[in-house]
């Protein structure tokens, strides 16, 4: 499935690196972009399970998920 999420706190080229590196640790995700300017990420995910550990992680990393 196809996922989008606002996400608030990027700023920056480095930003967007960071979370895609910590996304690319979560299973069942794929196809990272993010996207500072318009405060988007967006992936494929396998399950719902993908998508709330996606979630968390963004969180995590220090970001909040709209």
């Amino acid at each position: 499935m196809d996922v989008k999420l606002k996400v608030k706190g990027m700023h920056c080229k480095s930003c967007e690196q960071i979370l895609k590196e910590d996304l690319a640790e979560i299973a069942g995700i794929s196809n990272i972009f993010a996207d500072a300017k318009i405060g988007l990420v967006s992936f494929k995910a396998e399950s719902q399970e993908a998508v709330k550990k996606t979630k968390e992680a963004i969180k995590k990393t220090g970001y909040s998920v709209e």
